[in-house]
């Protein structure tokens, strides 16, 4: 007789595959903001110094596999800097022009320019320019270094729940009792 406990463990079990093979289909979710000197007035997006999770901070990246975190550092002649700082979706689409027939049309590639890390150079518009860009893999990636992804972590929490239990619940299915200590086995017998 299987009990309540063992049909919720296997149906937990169940869901958590069902979870990581849907979850590996969605779309691509980054952090999309902007900050510029002078720019904390009008907002065009939302500041990136207040980045939070909430719904206003996020786009959906259909034609994206990465997002991107691009900051632009001037340093002026006072020895002062002037930094932008964008957050969004890596911009991957390439627009090729396809002959079918006798007419050329439009295809957009979505394409892997970019590898995962970060990247700084100079700017080659202004001699005493730096551009970092650094590019991620997963939903909402591009946020600060300190702050963690939730979803990975309770993903993980939950494997090494179900492997901790694999014991437990291998035994149920099979219709076995395990015992803690050899006292318990004693009584019930």
């Amino acid at each position: 007789m299987i009990c309540w406990t063992d049909q919720l463990i296997c149906g937990l079990a169940v869901l958590s595959m069902v979870w990581s093979c849907c979850s590996a289909a969605e779309i691509l979710e980054c952090y999309k903001c902007f900050e510029a000197a002078g720019t904390k007035d009008r907002k065009p997006l939302p500041v990136c110094s207040k980045l939070r999770d909430s719904p206003e901070y996020k786009v959906q990246c259909p034609n994206s596999t990465m997002c991107l975190k691009e900051v632009h550092t001037i340093h002026l002649l006072n020895g002062m800097k002037w930094t932008t700082e964008t957050r969004d979706c890596a911009s991957q689409v390439n627009v090729v022009q396809v002959l079918r027939g006798r007419i050329f049309e439009d295809v957009a590639v979505i394409e892997e320019p970019y590898s995962v890390g970060c990247l700084e150079r100079e700017s080659h518009s202004m001699l005493t320019a730096t551009v970092k860009q650094c590019y991620c893999r997963g939903n909402l990636c591009n946020t600060t270094s300190h702050r963690v992804n939730l979803n990975s972590l309770i993903k993980i929490i939950y494997v090494m729940f179900l492997l901790s239990n694999l014991r437990l619940i291998t035994a149920r299915l099979n219709g076995i009792t395990l015992y803690s200590n050899p006292r318990e086995m004693s009584l019930r017998t």
